[in-house]
């Protein structure tokens, strides 16, 4: 591969031991055109408590930071601590892609409140006309309920005091369906219904007051927030108050010439550039390459895209010379098989420098 020229040179951001890449583009650029990798560790400003997706900033290991130095495809800078306050100009620039960003959003807000009203406008429609009836049912047939005195009840024999305790009961129970729904010809056989009907006005009311609508025309659902505002018609749109913040992550052409160059070290020990070697090599023979820990390996080789493919390959890096027991090779072979992949013992041969590769698979016997 030919060296990159300096216009389509990546930028590289150390701090604190770490590398990161920040532009989305120069994200996109390595992972596309060289193949490397690295891992996403920020959040999605939508769904920042999920951990399945993640953004930007882009964390790349050591090797791959290296790789890309080497080869010339990328520069990397030492990132302060503490930036400088930013000048009058990019201030401006923020705001005005705050505001862009602040339209484009209101509109996809207006589509997802159109397309979850039409999702569910034959749910909330169905329960407004059994809430209707309910109403028409109990201004019909409620009947004020008669109290009963202490006094009365004294005065009774046993059986004349159960049975104006049965009539109480009786006319409570009434009382206690006309308020839930139900006439005293439906008080037998109508008590499931009632139930579904309570249950479909408690989903009604939990919906609307999820949409955060109040209906003025019964034909469509009009949403109403503290994050809206009133135009000249007298309905209501949403506010940029009720939208995120998005934070360029660009750094400006300007505070790169004012940043220094990182003094780059790795790799130095003999353990690191034994580590670089191995990836150097699989690199150059077209694999992806991704780190192995979670597998009990140093990396894991990909032939294409991880978005893609499963790996092939679980890499173990040993020095030269160093000897393998029995039990740690059958346990690296039965380790590949478990995940359906073929372990993979890298070496450099001390005496001619040359990188050895050892492939065991567990073949178990049937």
């Amino acid at each position: 591969m030919e060296d990159g020229d300096e216009e389509s040179c990546v930028t590289l951001f150390s701090q604190f031991g770490k590398v990161f890449v920040w532009n989305p583009e120069d994200a996109k650029k390595i992972r596309v055109k060289y193949r490397i990798v690295g891992s996403l560790i920020g959040s999605l400003p939508r769904k920042p408590k999920q951990n399945h997706c993640f953004s930007l900033p882009l964390l790349l290991s050591k090797a791959e930071a290296t790789l890309l130095i080497d080869k010339g495809l990328a520069t990397i800078f030492d990132l302060p601590e503490n930036l400088p306050a930013p000048s009058n100009k990019e201030i401006e620039t923020f705001n005005e892609l705050r505001r862009d960003s602040a339209v484009k959003q209101i509109e996809l807000f207006e589509r997802e409140r159109e397309e979850k009203q039409m999702e569910l406008a034959e749910i909330i429609e169905e329960g407004r006309k059994r809430k209707r009836k309910l109403r028409e049912t109990d201004k019909g047939i409620t009947k004020p309920v008669k109290k009963v005195k202490s006094e009365d009840l004294d005065d009774n024999t046993p059986e004349e005091f159960c049975q104006k305790g049965e009539k109480v009961g009786n006319r409570l129970d009434t009382k206690w369906n006309i308020d839930n729904g139900l006439t005293s010809n439906e008080e037998t056989g109508n008590k499931t219904d009632c139930a579904e009907a309570s249950l479909a006005t408690s989903f009604i009311k939990n919906t609307e007051n999820e949409l955060g609508c109040k209906c003025k025309d019964k034909s469509c659902l009009q949403r109403v927030s503290p994050n809206c505002d009133i135009n000249y018609e007298g309905k209501k749109s949403l506010s940029a108050l009720g939208t995120l913040i998005h934070i360029p992550t660009i750094m400006p052409s300007q505070r790169l010439q004012a940043l220094s160059a990182a003094h780059w070290t790795y790799p130095y020990t003999e353990t690191e550039k034994l580590h670089y070697r191995v990836f150097l090599d699989l690199w150059s023979k077209g694999y992806y390459l991704t780190s192995g820990v979670k597998f009990g390996g140093d990396l894991l080789a990909y032939p294409g895209d991880p978005m893609r493919y499963h790996s092939f390959y679980i890499v173990i890096i040993v020095p030269w010379g160093k000897k393998m027991t029995p039990f740690e090779m059958i346990s690296a072979g039965r380790l590949g098989a478990a995940v359906k992949k073929t372990a993979l013992i890298c070496s450099v041969n001390g005496e001619t420098d040359e990188i050895l590769y050892t492939s065991i698979k567990w073949s178990g016997i049937s």
